[in-house]
């Protein structure tokens, strides 16, 4: 899956128009959230554009295993939003 559908996503689910402009606080839900559910994407140029916000976002640093989760489970979260939304 490409790192753009998965952040188009994640925006639209979250009502914004960049993944850096979800509130530090969410984005930290998403990091502390344990699915145990894994999306395979592939770390192209869009994901290194995620992982400079993530940088930019979080006053240290954040590792790429800690980036590729917080990826995941917003993206896993935001389906549900979606579709939960969808189903009202």
């Amino acid at each position: 899956m490409k790192v753009k559908d998965i952040l188009d996503v994640i925006c639209k689910a979250e009502g914004v128009t960049s993944f850096k402009d979800i509130p530090l606080k969410r984005v930290k839900e998403f990091q502390e959230i344990d699915l145990g559910k894994q999306i395979e994407f592939i770390e192209d140029k869009d994901y290194k554009k995620f992982y400079d916000e993530l940088q930019s976002i979080f006053e240290s640093r954040v590792n790429r295993p800690t980036a590729r989760k917080i990826l995941n489970n917003a993206y896993v979260l935001s389906l549900k939003k979606l579709n939960d939304s969808n189903t009202q």
